[in-house]
């Protein structure tokens, strides 16, 4: 805050002169639209052809569902330019009144392609409203099962806004052709989300999420923090749920296809007593020193243009037990590949990514084998070994 100036005098703090015109410039709004773009997650696609919504043969789209015309809770709107829109609420976030039902059954029926826009907002969660249920609030599963039997073989996309809740009935359903997680996108989350649903923006987001089946409630109470799996308590996160979650975090779809491919030449060992000296820089603390720099290539083999988010993660049985599945240690987003084209990301991987805490909490980098997976289906590997004594890296302040 004192870097930022806020406790100098108003005529010198820059912020404090902004006025209305310095507000949603053209670059602001892009960047607005872009970060809304980039975020969305495309859980299922069904590669049936129905999504991305075809601009010739979809004239008539029908947005159904409680969040259809959508305004305040994600500051956007669902109007598209190429097609004739027509919206019907159908249900209420909450409740069980279907009277809504027919009229949006039978819009369903008369468009060419559906779009079910629900989930929840802040009147459902927020700071002061903790949610007890992951599941699909109110009649919206029944909205949307009876809207998959009205609309056939027609294309039918359920947008799902808001935190993340238990779609497992939606991946079952054949006729939900595709499902978008859109959470809360902000001031231009309506473009943002035509954008993917026509294919003008290849969707590329990465779940941030683990998102569990409803009955996860009835096993871990709200209450219990613990992560590690114990006792009637399957575990909490990607690193340590002992079952198969609905999506895994991760995961995301693409409109095209990627091959990724480690270099062949990287090292296959590391000594701690290296790593610290190599990486000794004054004023760095040690869990920020580099383990390696690793390039990955990243091959577009589809027909269309799209980002891709590299993960990669670490495995091995190292530290304490019990032994996490596996952990995130390093991201990179690349951009704009196109079809045929090879892009390289580079993974930055730090000493801290790599280590675990011991019993009293002290951050140690761990003699072990190590194996570093790319993507939530390990397309790519890379096995390496540290070895000598556990290092230290850094410790929680004496009590």
């Amino acid at each position: 805050m004192v870097r930022l100036g806020w406790f100098d005098a108003p005529a010198k703090q820059p912020y404090r002169q902004l006025g209305w015109a310095d507000v949603a410039k053209p670059d602001a709004k892009a960047l607005a639209l872009r970060a809304a773009q980039e975020g969305l997650v495309l859980l299922k696609n069904d590669g049936a052809g129905k999504l991305p919504l075809s601009k010739t043969g979809v004239k008539r789209v029908a947005v159904v569902g409680p969040l259809a015309t959508a305004t305040t809770q994600m500051q956007g709107n669902y109007y598209g330019g190429w097609f004739e829109v027509t919206n019907a609420q159908g249900c209420a976030l909450t409740g069980t009144s279907t009277a809504g039902f027919a009229a949006a059954v039978n819009l369903a029926k008369s468009a060419d392609a559906t779009v079910f826009v629900g989930g929840m907002d802040t009147s459902i969660e927020a700071e002061d409203r903790d949610r007890e249920q992951i599941t699909w609030p109110g009649a919206q599963l029944s909205l949307i099962q009876q809207l998959a039997t009205a609309t056939g073989d027609k294309p039918f996309v359920v947008v799902q806004m808001g935190t993340m809740v238990d779609s497992s009935a939606l991946v079952a359903e054949k006729n939900v052709n595709a499902l978008l997680w859109a959470g809360y996108p902000g001031q231009d989350g309506g473009n943002a989300v035509v954008s993917v649903l026509t294919g003008d923006k290849a969707p590329a987001g990465r779940l941030p999420v683990t998102q569990y089946q409803g009955d996860y409630v009835n096993q871990v109470p709200m209450t219990n923090m613990n992560l590690q799996p114990g006792t009637g308590n399957p575990g909490r996160t990607y690193k340590w749920y002992s079952k198969t979650p609905v999506f895994s975090f991760g995961h995301g779809l693409h409109y095209t296809s990627f091959n990724v491919s480690l270099p062949a030449d990287l090292p296959k060992t590391f000594a701690t007593a290296d790593l610290l000296r190599s990486n000794s820089t004054a004023g760095t603390p040690s869990d920020l020193f580099s383990l390696a720099s690793v390039p990955v290539s990243v091959t577009n083999t589809g027909n269309v243009t799209s980002d891709y988010v590299l993960l990669s993660f670490l495995k091995g049985e190292y530290g304490p037990t019990p032994y996490p599945n596996k952990s995130l240690v390093a991201f990179t987003r690349l951009h704009d590949i196109k079809p045929g084209e090879t892009a390289t990301g580079t993974l930055d991987i730090k000493l801290g990514s790599v280590a675990r805490s011991d019993s009293s909490g002290a951050l140690t980098l761990w003699p072990a084998k190590y194996k570093l997976v790319l993507d939530t289906d390990d397309r790519a590997s890379w096995d390496f070994e540290i070895t000598g004594t556990a290092a230290v890296l850094d410790k929680l302040p004496p009590k």
